[in-house]
């Protein structure tokens, strides 16, 4: 499903892992969206019954199909925004976090307030709860620009890494203490990247108000067919009609 705020797209993807014989998730369906949002740099949400177990995402356990979703997530640029240990499902006999929500990197800020649901779902899954959130993030948004790493202030970049990481390595006993060391090293690289790393100016002209997607994708074919027009030739002062479905 895709919706629109604010002239912009954002996809929202249902997907179910089936638990089959040999089978790794994600399905190649899935790998190939990502990456076309990816390119696209639309946001994408994903809400999946993976059917694979991860202790990144609050699971007893790791499993082999835990692993290559946890692979498909970091190379998709996704971020997992489970928060803590709940069931996602529940039976008789089992209790298990089998339910994930990935969203794009850049914009895990979206997602707000996800919680485990604790109303009767009638389902040995139960419901998931989130928030979603519009409002633009200054920060988040800063770091979403691109970025010219080969213009990277290295002394700039190793200062603001030493001061902003801890002399002493942290302990790790557990897997909170993981996420904790996870979180500290991630935060120190964000913050020298964009003390070193400085996007590039925005010297285009603002888009409209009334600008969105649609209009984007008829500009691309307008362009693409009025070039095939002036490349096949045709009679002098005409390059034949333009006809563009709305």
């Amino acid at each position: 499903m895709a919706i629109e705020y604010d002239s912009k797209a954002l996809w929202i993807v249902s997907a179910y892992m089936a638990h089959d014989h040999g089978a790794t998730p994600p399905q190649d369906s899935l790998k190939l969206l990502v990456s076309e949002a990816n390119n696209r740099r639309i946001p994408v949400i994903i809400g999946a019954d993976a059917n694979a177990h991860h202790e990144m995402w609050g699971s007893t356990d790791t499993n082999a199909r835990g692993e290559c979703l946890f692979d498909f997530i970091l190379a998709g640029n996704l971020v997992i925004a489970n928060i803590g240990r709940e069931p996602t499902f529940m039976n008789s006999i089992r209790r298990e976090v089998l339910d994930i929500t990935m969203i794009s990197e850049h914009f895990s800020y979206f997602i707000t307030k996800w919680s485990v649901s604790q109303d009767c779902s009638f389902s040995d899954h139960r419901y998931i709860n989130f928030d979603l959130n519009f409002v633009e993030n200054p920060e988040m948004n800063r770091s979403s620009k691109p970025i010219n790493r080969k213009r990277t202030v290295w002394p700039i970049f190793r200062a603001n890494l030493e001061s902003n990481l801890q002399l002493d390595p942290p302990t790790i006993l557990n897997c909170s203490d993981i996420d904790r060391a996870v979180d500290l090293l991630t935060s120190a690289f964000r913050c020298a990247t964009n003390a070193a790393c400085k996007p590039p100016e925005f010297r285009g002209k603002p888009k409209p108000p009334w600008w969105n997607l649609n209009i984007a994708d008829l500009r691309k074919t307008c362009t693409k067919l009025f070039n095939d027009a002036k490349s096949t030739g045709g009679p002098k002062g005409q390059l034949g009609k333009i006809s563009v479905a709305t």
